[in-house]
């Protein structure tokens, strides 16, 4: 069977709440999105160690999925972007049990999709990034129904892409991570119309990737998580111009062993909710593993056991527990 990658975004909600902190400290729930085997993009929440789950795709009468979601929450509002059978990018916006669909490849007129999208929320606009069939990073923005097309790659002369992209917000400026065709993890950043790229591999003296990776922001620190030729998660820090790399598979070597964690066979994701460091992975036996660090300890959880069964791999959004 083919190996289907975990691909994660997490949209922090400080700039609805007030706060002024990168890291939210408000209580919230983990909402994760997936791609069943019939194509439907499963919805799976958890409050108070309780899961609900939705069919969105049929509750939302939307097109089947071709790929893997991406999720923000903005608004009050969740919205999920994936790939259709058509190499569109879809979107679904739920808000107070309601839903919209919309084509944005066609409302953008921005080329197809040849890889999962991931998105982001930043200056009141929605951002979804992508890689397209001529491997370069696409962006597509919508602010009060009016979109815009970028190709990032050209605008920043950045290497070409051989994997799907990770997107970070970080004080305004925007960070994309991609792995490119030698299998090191690129970065593009912009603001205010000025680009810069650089190699986080050859910079931090990182392993080599073999899969996509995942991207958040914890303290000031900008942390990229992937999955390394060994099947372990590698880790790269970056803070105040300077790298730190580590494994979440076994710390100091890799972090899974310290955990006790099954090895992955997909690309992690990362999320910073409730005070706690998180990953989500996909691992040998197709089982969404929960891995996060708290207090200086490590521990993993199975989510498979509460939810439905998953064909590729899931987004997360954390969402306010009065919503």
């Amino acid at each position: 069977m083919k190996n289907y990658y975990l691909a994660f975004v997490f949209f922090t909600i400080l700039s609805h709440y007030g706060c002024k902190s990168d890291n939210p400290t408000i209580d919230s729930q983990e909402n994760i999105f997936y791609r069943d085997l019939n194509n439907n993009i499963q919805s799976s929440t958890r409050k108070n160690g309780e899961f609900k789950i939705d069919n969105w795709t049929a509750l939302a009468n939307a097109p089947k999925a071709a790929g893997d979601p991406a999720a923000i929450f903005a608004g009050a509002q969740s919205h999920i972007f994936y790939r259709n059978h058509e190499n569109n990018i879809q979107s679904i916006i739920r808000k107070n049990g309601g839903f919209r669909v919309a084509d944005w490849t066609l409302l953008s007129k921005a080329p197809k999709a040849a890889g999962d999208p991931t998105a982001m929320f930043a200056d009141g606009q929605s951002h979804v990034f992508y890689r397209d069939c001529d491997n370069s990073i696409q962006h597509i923005s919508q602010k009060n129904g009016e979109f815009a097309v970028d190709n990032l790659t050209v605008l920043a002369k950045a290497p070409k892409a051989a994997g799907d992209p990770a997107a970070m917000l970080v004080k305004g400026t925007r960070h994309i991570f991609y792995r490119d065709d030698k299998n090191n993890i690129q970065h593009i950043f912009w603001k205010d119309g000025k680009f810069g790229t650089d190699n986080w591999t050859t910079r931090a003296k990182a392993p080599k990737a073999a899969g996509d990776p995942a991207a958040m922001l914890v303290n000031n620190q900008e942390h990229v998580f992937y999955r390394g030729n060994d099947n372990n998660i590698q880790h790269i820090i970056w803070e105040k111009d300077k790298f730190r790399t580590d494994s979440w598979t076994q710390l100091a070597n890799r972090w899974t062993q310290l955990a006790g964690a099954p090895k992955a066979t997909g690309d992690p994701t990362a999320i910073f909710a409730n005070t706690q460091e998180q990953i989500f992975y996909r691992d040998v036996d197709n089982i969404i593993q929960r891995l996060y660090y708290r207090n200086g300890k490590f521990k993993i959880e199975n989510w498979s056991d509460k939810a439905a069964e998953a064909f590729g791999d899931p987004a997360v959004i954390a969402i306010p527990t009065d919503l």
